[in-house]
């Protein structure tokens, strides 16, 4: 099946002497990540989740200039722009479903047992950020600036949505709530050094190296602690983090307010700079569109509702 062997190449994933690699392998494309490279993705780490011989991860990417793009947008935008309010409605609960997806995968990468450690060859937006972030140690190339995507900045481009919970979560806890803050509200580039000194990275080290620098990290973590360590020290120090833990009420609060900014006027304009001078797609005025996705939502059965969305069995 020609799908298989794609997504086989453009997500690379092999386990040797203890160590589980995935290898995001998109070049030409920036490495974005399509709804089949997610489900793979999740399904690696839900595998390797349980699987004793799994002590350590690496998640690298391809070439010199970006980690991870972001999500596949032609997925979500497809070829045609939406003209009736139905089309409208689809194309957002598209990019609900990358987001639930997005979600999904974040969430296994800080909820697998083993330490996770991301080299960061590159820049990275939205998903892409959020994978680097999710990951326990992080290592940077020192060239690299953390900020938002051209399309932000250039052509007057606003932010339409808040964090979902999880991002805000994060980034809260790897820089504490001052730098967080000024992070969402800002917007301000971050270049290696700023972002090591404040915690969002672990260290940084020159371009060439940083793949090297990974696997010596995850070769020094299988030396310096046994097999059940390995497996146990993540796992404990999250379930301490948890004293902090929301509500259900709290988590449902945050995902209303992010899902309702989906369907405001505000959402549609601003989706014309994403997508490459599209022309503003309106709703109809009738209020926001009703999520079919919930971000946030955590379960195996959200990731099916999103791949079914996207079209990928």
């Amino acid at each position: 099946e020609t799908m298989t062997t794609d997504v086989d190449k453009m997500l690379v994933t092999e386990v040797k002497g203890g160590i589980g690699t995935v290898f995001v392998n998109r070049p030409e494309r920036a490495n974005v990540l399509s709804a089949q490279m997610f489900k793979k993705f999740i399904e690696t780490l839900d595998a390797w989740a349980v699987d004793e011989k799994v002590l350590v991860i690496v998640i690298r990417a391809a070439g010199d200039r970006v980690f991870i793009g972001g999500a596949d947008t032609k997925e979500i935008v497809r070829d045609k722009r939406p003209e009736t309010e139905e089309e409208k409605r689809q194309l957002i609960t598209r990019d609900m479903a990358m987001a639930t997806l997005m979600c999904n995968l974040t969430g296994r990468i800080m909820s697998c047992p083993q330490p996770v450690i991301a080299a960061i060859n590159g820049g990275a937006f939205a998903t892409g950020r959020m994978v680097a972030e999710a990951c326990d140690i992080r290592i940077v190339a020192d060239n690299v600036t953390w900020g938002v995507a051209d399309l932000m900045t250039k052509g007057g481009g606003k932010r339409a949505l808040g964090p979902n919970f999880m991002a805000a979560q994060r980034t809260i806890n790897l820089v504490g709530l001052p730098r967080a803050m000024e992070i969402m509200l800002f917007a301000k580039p971050i270049d290696a050094k700023t972002g090591v000194d404040m915690g969002l990275f672990s260290m940084a080290v020159p371009l060439k190296d940083v793949t090297k620098t990974a696997y010596e990290v995850a070769e020094g973590l299988l030396a310096r602690l046994t097999p059940t360590t390995l497996r146990t020290v993540k796992p404990i120090m999250q379930t301490v983090m948890n004293y902090q833990t929301p509500t259900t009420a709290d988590k449902a609060k945050v995902t209303k307010m992010v899902t309702d900014g989906y369907g405001t006027d505000d959402f549609i304009e601003i989706t014309k700079l994403w997508f490459k001078g599209q022309p503003p797609v309106k709703l109809d005025g009738k209020g926001p569109v009703r999520p079919v996705h919930f971000v946030d939502d955590q379960t195996q059965a959200a990731v099916d509702q999103a791949l079914k969305t996207l079209g990928v069995s």
